[in-house]
């Protein structure tokens, strides 16, 4: 794996504490999205539950 992919996940993971500050930041994203349908998905996406998006991040660290 790249270094800079390793630091990048590393990151992400550590700052598991600020994944629930950062959802407002996701879904003000979402707003300026025009389409209703890709917007809807945005916003779904946002307000995943964070046991879902390490599981995602495991995942493809796996792969």
């Amino acid at each position: 794996m790249p270094l800079a992919l390793l630091i990048l996940v590393t990151a992400i993971l550590t700052g598991c504490g600020t994944y629930k500050g950062n959802e407002t930041w996701r879904r003000s994203t979402c707003t300026q999205i025009v389409d209703v349908d890709e917007r809807a998905r945005c916003e779904q996406e946002a307000t995943r539950p964070e046991s879902e998006y390490k599981q995602d991040v495991k995942e493809a660290l796996d792969n």
